[in-house]
């Protein structure tokens, strides 16, 4: 699972979903210095579920969230919020330590899991944990939880506007059949 590191401060979001990819968050920043090569964390059971993140090679700043397919969608999913949780503003940094050997498979790390998707109001989560969360690091309209070992549980894509969200539902719903 990813791991927590560090914030740096807040990016601009692009979300470049369509009827083919269901969720595509590009965080573009606003130096164009900052862009660096990707290292990738893919999970799900690469069957019928995957997801990839893109963080920084260097700084292991986050860089892309694409979910590519989705085998669990659901309206009622459950976060466990602790009471305590700390929120900050700010984009993640992520421990890059996992990522080790040939410079093409030090590229991908790849770990079996299972996340889901839970479609609200006007915000979708991609949920990763059960775990309690007990940090939220805010940046722009998406939003992280991590549990009290600095691990990613989930991720919150706030302030969905009516055609992203149709673009979303659609998506799932043709994944589904």
């Amino acid at each position: 699972m990813l791991k927590f590191k560090n914030i740096l401060s807040t990016e601009p979001v692009y979300n470049k979903s369509d009827f083919y990819v269901p969720i595509n968050i590009k965080f573009c920043y606003s130096n164009i210095e900052d862009q660096e090569d990707n290292l990738y964390w893919r999970s799900g059971n690469f069957n019928n579920s995957l997801i990839e993140i893109g963080i920084g090679k260097i700084s292991g700043k986050i860089q892309s969230i694409t979910v590519v397919l989705v085998s669990k969608v659901s309206k009622n999913a459950k976060l466990f919020i602790s009471k305590k949780t700390i929120e900050k503003t700010g984009l993640p940094v992520f421990d890059t330590t996992k990522w080790q050997g040939d410079e093409y498979a030090d590229r991908f790390l790849e770990e079996v899991g299972e996340f889901e998707i839970n479609i609200g109001q006007d915000d979708a989560f991609i949920i990763f944990s059960k775990n309690e969360i007990v940090l939220k690091v805010t940046n722009d309209r998406v939003v992280f939880g991590f549990d009290n070992n600095n691990q990613l549980c989930s991720i919150e894509v706030k302030n969905m506007n009516t055609e992203e969200k149709t673009i979303l539902e659609e998506s799932l719903s043709a994944i589904k059949q």
